[in-house]
């Protein structure tokens, strides 16, 4: 009876549920983090204005080829809100430090109800490798691909293309649009990122990652509020009171700034406490 309760319980969820929260939660987290990334970055300043000639800075607005115009930061925020969906590509959302090589630092505690509904067999991929398109030696042709499709596709090899291509295409229009695709993609590439910060994240910790949150009257029709992480769940319910206690403390990364070492410098290899550096990689 309780099995079979359990079964029915897990069917409701999967059906009716849009997604299920494997990251920071990705409606108003994700883009918070990402947006006050983007306004504490050289990026707006120093060169679109200054580099580009950009006039409204994060009041720029941009249009794609299907008309959607949207600004700056609304690209951003939109790409990181987009990389939990569909929910499956969060299994590409875990990258172990001291596992070895990157695609050894992937997700292999899988929990079973996920890997039946993702696909037992899926390939999954360090996040590190799913944010870059590279590993140790380079570009990877395999997904994550470097062309965008639904694979992947929103790595940083992409995003790098697509601003050269905004940069140099004959066409105002394809430009235009080229530039919001990139400010997208980062968007995708700075939720992998800030994925880093959740210790299940990089501790191959899928288990420990998903909690169990219970059923309540106010979430009974809203399973995906069923499930989540008690970190991630904090942040989410404090991020004024967190945003306000940081204040404009920076911690700046000092570290060579190529786009794998911010996740993972191969400084740490888990045989001992780490020393508190700015030149870690933030899974580190």
């Amino acid at each position: 009876m309780i099995r079979s309760f359990s079964i029915i319980i897990l069917l409701y969820f999967i059906v009716f549920s849009k997604k299920i929260t494997f990251a920071f939660e990705n409606e108003s987290t994700h883009p918070e983090i990402s947006e006050l990334a983007l306004f504490n970055s050289l990026l707006i300043e120093d060169y679109l204005i200054n580099g580009f000639g950009f006039h409204a800075g994060l009041r720029e607005k941009l249009t794609i080829s299907t008309g959607v115009e949207k600004t700056i930061n609304e690209w951003v925020r939109e790409g990181s809100t987009l990389e939990d969906d569909p929910m499956c590509r969060a299994s590409n959302h875990f990258h172990n430090p001291i596992a070895g090589t990157w695609a050894d630092g992937r997700l292999t505690d899988g929990i079973w109800f996920a890997e039946l509904y993702c696909g037992i067999n899926e390939e999954k991929y360090s996040s590190l490798i799913w944010a870059t398109g590279m590993d140790e030696d380079g570009p990877i042709t395999d997904p994550p691909n470097n062309e965008l499709g639904p694979d992947n596709g929103r790595n940083w090899n992409v995003a790098r293309g697509l601003f050269y291509l905004a940069l140099t295409d004959q066409d105002p229009g394809l430009r235009e649009g080229y530039l919001a695709e990139s400010f997208k993609t980062l968007g995708h590439i700075m939720h992998l990122l800030e994925d880093s910060a959740v210790p299940a994240h990089v501790r191959n910790d899928m288990k420990g990652h998903l909690y169990f949150l219970g059923i309540t009257k106010e979430n009974i029709l809203s399973p995906k509020e069923w499930f989540g992480n008690p970190f991630e769940y904090y942040v989410a319910s404090y991020f004024a009171e967190i945003e306000a206690s940081i204040g404009s403390n920076t911690l700046p990364f000092t570290g060579e700034k190529s786009p794998a070492n911010f996740w993972d410098t191969d400084s740490y290899n888990g045989n001992s406490p780490p020393t508190f550096s700015t030149d870690l990689g933030l899974s580190e």
